[in-house]
């Protein structure tokens, strides 16, 4: 399949599956110059790193104050909603995730695509396993009412 195949448009250029997360529903619009992100705070020490990229401004259709990326990851997560804590084991390392705020958040994990991936390079043509995907949502009392 060439690079419209549907895995493509319906994953891989979407906000979701680019190491941020969703906004009302809503992710980053595709191919607009309009929003950006910066690292807005950097620090590396021997056992650990602590980094936000600030995007508030990479979603024009929600009004943000403010928006800090955190998680991406391709393994199933251990997700704790009492602490608001998600670790991520690999093979070259491991995350330890905390959400500060909002206090309370629920988690949900599934392994599914929203269209299948399939290898099509080289003349081949195969699925790909699917990849563990999580929502941190905050809990109805935190979403603000528009």
């Amino acid at each position: 399949m060439p690079a419209g195949d549907p895995h493509r448009n319906e994953w891989s250029l979407q906000t979701k599956a680019q190491d941020t997360i969703l906004v009302d529903g809503l992710g980053q619009p595709y191919g607009s110059t309009l929003g950006h992100g910066r690292i807005g705070h950097f620090e590396q020490h021997d056992d650990w790193v602590y980094m936000i990229g600030t995007a508030a401004t990479a979603y024009p259709k929600t009004p943000l104050d403010r928006f800090d990326r955190l998680i991406h990851a391709s393994n199933r997560m251990e997700c704790d909603e009492g602490n608001r804590r998600v670790r991520v084991v690999g093979k070259r390392g491991e995350a330890l995730i905390t959400f500060v705020d909002p206090v309370t958040l629920q988690f949900q994990q599934d392994s599914q695509f929203d269209a299948g991936a399939v290898y099509w390079r080289n003349g081949k043509n195969f699925p790909l396993p699917d990849q563990w995907h999580m929502k941190a949502t905050p809990r109805l009392e935190w979403r603000r009412v528009l």
